[in-house]
């Protein structure tokens, strides 16, 4: 499981590298971060944390279309199969 965290915070860090704002590299940091905490904290931490990660993926996702919203859903879903 560590190592699909890993894969998935570089995901992360990888996305947010070619943006011009800080905030959003600091974010994208802190949320590497914070999955590989939960991760050796616990199996149920993390997949809580990812829990979280998809219902904000999904609020975000309301004005997209239902191809869109199931593309965010797939980011996370391979860290579970």
């Amino acid at each position: 499981m560590l190592e699909a965290v890993e894969r998935y915070g570089d995901y992360i860090l990888k996305s947010a590298k070619d943006t011009d704002s800080k905030r959003v590299r600091n974010i994208a940091s802190w949320v590497a971060i914070h999955f590989q905490k939960r991760a050796t904290s616990s199996p149920y931490a993390v997949l809580k944390s990812l829990d979280n990660r998809i219902s904000t993926l999904k609020n975000q996702a309301e004005n997209l279309s239902e191809s869109e919203e199931e593309t965010l859903e797939n980011y996370v879903y391979d860290l579970f199969f």
